[in-house]
């Protein structure tokens, strides 16, 4: 999904935060330079790999983390 996604909207992958509630989804988005984001959950497929080092930043509010870091930018 992360490679269609990047191709169709031809986006730089270096200037791109992946945000995903499966953890393991965010492996091929840092290895192609995303920021990587995991949106914290307690299910065993979104959890599952959620150590390893590939995620950026863990989440348990999106709404919250995308109000956070547009005030960053200003």
């Amino acid at each position: 999904a992360f490679e269609l996604m990047i191709k169709k909207d031809r986006m730089n992958p270096t200037e791109t935060s992946y945000i995903e509630d499966i953890a393991k989804n965010l492996a091929i988005a840092k290895e192609r330079g995303a920021r990587t984001v995991w949106l914290i959950n307690e299910e065993y497929w979104g959890k599952k790999e959620s150590d390893q080092e590939y995620i950026d930043y863990k989440i348990e509010n999106l709404s919250l983390f995308l109000k956070e870091i547009r005030l960053l930018k200003n």
